[in-house]
């Protein structure tokens, strides 16, 4: 019953927003929607296909760790054990594949959302000089498969991309923090602290950066920035199972990191392969064949 109200409450919500950027844009951008929408939810079920019957990845993980654990709050903790955390409680009251299906499906939506609030604002503000055909070149990027096969699964990653996406459109109207805001930032942590404290010092800078900011309010800020980069050094070695820093250590991380993503649904080399290389091996490569 519960896989069912959450399977319908996707839907509605997919066709509320699509169905309010189909009505606020003209017809060039109408057209692009339909892609958009085609092109996103055939990746998630792509996604979907692939990862069913792939047992030794991260969704079954969340999934597995969530049916089998003893109570709700022995999975509270970062990272796999909070997404695990999330969907407890739809786990128990779900069965097997169907509630995997809805969870992409959920997810999909989630990450939909963002692409229409990135499509909203190129649409609104662009270049004369980056058009074709009358359409910004970067919603075509936006339109890359890749893109929407990673966003389009039940993973931390997607809560992270909609959480960035989320505060980066809400600081560009005003750069000020409320609540929301802060349960964001802590939901961010909790799912990726090394993002959680990057964004954090990021946020600290541009205040620091402001005349209209006072000396003693940048002058705690400036403490802050100093006591979270401490504490963020000892958390990151614990995060990445990191004992001392050392260049044995890092040369081991770094092959435990390559056996890993080799044994993922990419099956990247990181031995083999250049930073830019991965990146179009991820951008180009979408069904991973």
């Amino acid at each position: 019953m519960m896989n069912i109200i959450l399977f319908i409450a996707a839907i509605i919500y997919i066709f509320y927003i699509s169905n309010s950027y189909y009505k606020s844009h003209g017809d060039v951008q109408k057209l692009l929607l339909v892609f958009l929408f085609i092109v996103h939810f055939t990746a998630m079920g792509l996604s979907y296909r692939d990862t069913i019957d792939f047992l030794d990845n991260d969704v079954f993980y969340f999934y597995n760790s969530a049916k089998n654990a003893d109570s709700w709050m022995s999975l509270f903790g970062l990272g796999s054990f909070f997404m695990s955390f999330l969907i407890y409680p739809l786990v128990q009251a779900g069965s097997g594949r169907v509630t995997l299906f809805v969870f992409f499906m959920i997810f999909a939506a989630i990450s939909y959302q963002c692409f229409l609030w990135f499509f909203d604002q190129m649409s609104e503000q662009y270049s004369k000089r980056m058009l074709f055909r009358g359409i910004p070149i970067t919603q075509f990027i936006f339109l890359l498969p890749s893109f929407h096969y990673w966003s389009g699964f039940l993973g931390k990653d997607v809560l992270v991309f909609f959480f960035l996406t989320y505060l980066l459109f809400e600081f560009k109207k005003n750069a000020r923090l409320n609540f929301l805001h802060i349960i964001v930032l802590v939901l961010l942590f909790l799912l990726r602290p090394h993002i959680f404290v990057v964004v954090l010092l990021a946020l600290m800078i541009y205040y620091l950066t402001q005349k209209n900011v006072s000396k003693i309010i940048k002058i705690k800020l400036s403490i802050l920035s100093l006591i979270i980069a401490g504490i963020s050094i000892p958390v990151l070695f614990h995060f990445t199972h990191i004992k001392t820093l050392t260049y044995s250590s890092i040369l081991q991380k770094i092959s435990v990191l390559n056996s890993y993503a080799l044994n993922s649904g990419s099956g990247i080399s990181l031995d083999e392969t250049s930073y830019l290389e991965r990146i179009w091996l991820l951008l180009f490569r979408p069904f991973f064949l």
